[in-house]
């Protein structure tokens, strides 16, 4: 006889670890997701994800907003970093993994953040700009 389906990251019997990677494969989901739906429908489906998200691939669906999304995801960035500017080098990570057109998005939102009125906002921006400058100087 087969099994219930059940949630599996509620199954109390897995271990931490797997309930934690099954969390954020949903939110990687949601993300992808919030990007069909487009900056106008699915940014308030993209803040939640935002708020829950720890894992690689939700930064790069985020980071890939900025390209798929354009001018709509430029706002939803900026205001996601000024609640955490510690996600931003995650987000850039990610950004530069998506490739040039990634970080030609990317980039000029990040050197406008730097000189946000928010010290940490602007000391996180700047310092992912930085090492975005050194990592193409170093090729």
């Amino acid at each position: 006889m087969a099994e219930p389906v059940d949630d599996p990251a509620e199954d109390a019997s897995r271990r931490p670890g797997e309930a934690w990677l099954a969390h954020q494969q949903r939110l990687a989901h949601l993300a992808d997701a919030a990007e069909r739906l487009g900056p106008e429908h699915g940014a308030k489906l993209m803040r939640r994800v935002w708020a829950a998200a720890e894992y690689r691939d939700v930064w790069w669906q985020v980071a890939r907003l900025v390209v798929t999304w354009g001018a709509g995801s430029v706002g939803f960035l900026r205001a996601r970093l000024a609640e955490d500017p510690s996600r931003t080098i995650g987000v850039v990570v990610q950004a530069k993994s998506y490739g040039a057109e990634g970080l030609a998005a990317l980039l000029p939102e990040l050197r406008a953040l730097a000189a946000d009125p928010d010290p940490d906002l602007a000391e996180s921006a700047a310092a992912a700009c930085e090492w975005l400058d050194g990592t193409r100087d170093s090729r």
